[in-house]
């Protein structure tokens, strides 16, 4: 009887030293790579949007994706980039993530679903599920790219649309509204320009709780191309 518990005891040993090697080899492989994908449901547990590690960046990478761009609104060391650059190491590493959204948002034209990528500061990823809050620094869109200018740590106040070193629009959350009593999360104002700088378009903006743009207000002149159509969830 001792013999035969001595064995069960043996083999307990085994299976949890295993076991543990396993969840350890796990437990490296996703602080090495990164590799998440996370899920996002809605009030109806249906899938809203997934993101997913695709790569790290350097700081060269980063820097490359910021040209000396001239604002109107903004000034560029308002832009989260440029500031996370300055104060960065050398060796400092950024996560891109690549998101889908699976509910289009009512002011975008594109393909669906919708996808594009993100840029993480040094190491963070965002996760409902997981309790996360992220900084974002920018989404990368096909056609551009919109960088995002914080009020405080997690709070973003406007955006900066650029493609190359053109700056094609601006925003600028100005109000926001009580949720027990209110369908809009936040109202923006909207600038847009052509090649030269010279202002085309410009109206008020309102965004509901899931960051989607719904509709626009007081628009004077002839918008070409909507980029603000969603806007990272931390305001």
């Amino acid at each position: 009887m001792k013999r035969l518990v001595l064995v069960f005891l043996i083999l307990l040993l085994i299976f949890g030293l295993t076991s543990c090697g396993k969840d350890n080899d796990k437990n490296v492989d996703q602080d090495d790579d990164q590799i998440f994908l996370l899920t996002e449901k809605n009030e109806e547990n249906k899938i809203f949007s997934t993101e997913e590690y695709k790569k790290k960046l350097n700081k060269k990478d980063i820097a490359k994706k910021i040209q000396k761009i001239d604002p109107h609104i903004w000034n560029y060391e308002d832009l989260e980039a440029v500031k996370v650059l300055e104060n960065s190491e050398e060796d400092e590493k950024y996560l891109v993530y690549s998101k889908e959204f699976y509910q289009k948002p009512k002011f975008y034209k594109g393909d669906f679903p919708l996808t594009f990528k993100i840029i993480y500061a040094s190491g963070f990823f965002s996760s409902e599920e997981l309790g996360i809050t992220a900084k974002p620094l920018c989404y990368i869109f096909e056609d551009f790219t919109n960088f995002f200018i914080y009020k405080h740590k997690a709070s973003i106040k406007g955006v900066c649309a650029v493609m190359d070193d053109k700056v094609l629009a601006e925003t600028k959350a100005i109000k926001t509204f009580n949720a027990d009593f209110h369908p809009i999360w936040f109202e923006a104002e909207e600038s847009h320009y052509n090649s030269d700088g010279k202002m085309i378009f410009e109206c008020k903006s309102q965004y509901d709780y899931d960051g989607f743009k719904v509709s626009e207000t007081g628009m004077v002149g002839e918008k070409k191309t909507e980029y603000f159509f969603i806007w990272p969830d931390i305001l």
